[in-house]
């Protein structure tokens, strides 16, 4: 009888010493499954951080667009050839608003931020057809076309405008409606293209608000305008920084960033030597192409 109980403790303790076995077995294996790896090597990996651009801005002078090559008129190849150029060198549209917010992190990495902007509210950078057609030969036109066929380039620009822009004074709110809709910024540029050098404070300070008040009246509600370029490339006697703000009657600016007329990239704003105030830009004309981007364009 004592036999036949210690065979049957015997028996238990193999069993129980079986299952422990295919228990650890199971878990080891569980622990090696694809799944478990998978899930293991994901939490093991910490994400790369993207690079973000670190480089100086170009940001381009254009005025007016043509048919024709001159001293401030771009032509209507030419300025294709200037799109072009840009897009196979690494370039995407910049908006002069990220410009001023620092956003360098929006830039995919590889590619460079270069800005367009366009002075005086020429009737050639945005002109309606007699059918309602955007012109295909204005500079909006011409923006929309490229960006339809390389969407990865961006659209944005910034048109720095007197009183009556673009001409056609009927159509000025829809155009701007449609500048605004479309990713685009419009500046300062006082209404009567003012030599801002010659004024007092006070005489520049008046005129921007006149400015403001202009643009509420023919801007979407909310647009944001807090940039300008100086008319001529002169700089207020006693600096933008003096008279950058005002308020009056409910009417009121704040400008952020001040354009000159030239001439070369524009350091980041986030730099300790920048002057936002005194920001360069590069007239988009072929003799600065080959002096600050080594771009012949007559062999383009």
């Amino acid at each position: 009888m004592v036999d036949i109980k210690r065979k049957i403790g015997w028996i238990l303790i193999g069993l129980t010493l079986v299952g422990i076995s295919i228990f650890v077995s199971y878990r080891e294996n569980a622990d090696n499954s694809p799944e478990t790896v998978l899930a293991s090597n994901e939490l093991s990996l910490s994400p790369v951080p993207k690079t973000v651009y670190q480089g100086k801005v170009p940001i381009l002078l254009y005025h007016s667009i043509g048919m024709r090559e001159a001293r401030w008129t771009r032509s209507v190849v030419n300025f294709k050839k200037d799109l072009q150029w840009l897009y196979d060198n690494g370039y995407i549209l910049f908006s002069i608003e990220d410009f001023v917010d620092s956003r360098y992190d929006i830039i995919p990495e590889g590619k460079k931020p270069v800005i367009i902007t366009f002075d005086d509210g020429k009737s050639s950078q945005f002109r309606y057809l007699t059918d309602g057609t955007i012109d295909p030969n204005c500079a909006v036109g011409l923006l929309d076309a490229f960006y339809k066929d390389h969407v990865d380039f961006g659209r944005a620009a910034v048109f720095y405008v007197n009183a009556y822009p673009f001409g056609q004074t009927s159509l000025i709110n829809k155009k701007m409606e449609y500048l605004i809709s479309t990713g685009r910024q419009i500046g300062f540029h006082t209404l009567n293209h003012n030599n801002m050098r010659t004024l007092s404070p006070a005489q520049n300070q008046y005129i921007l608000l006149k400015q403001a008040e202009t643009f509420q009246k023919i801007l979407p509600t909310g647009t944001r305008v807090d940039t300008l370029s100086y008319p001529h490339g002169l700089t207020p006697a006693g600096g933008l920084k003096a008279i950058n703000t005002a308020q009056k009657d409910g009417i009121s600016y704040n400008i952020k960033l001040g354009l000159m007329i030239g001439s070369g990239s524009a350091l980041q704003l986030t730099d300790s030597k920048s002057n936002a105030y005194r920001t360069p830009r590069i007239q988009a004309i072929d003799s600065e192409w080959l002096r600050l981007f080594k771009r012949n364009v007559y062999a383009f």
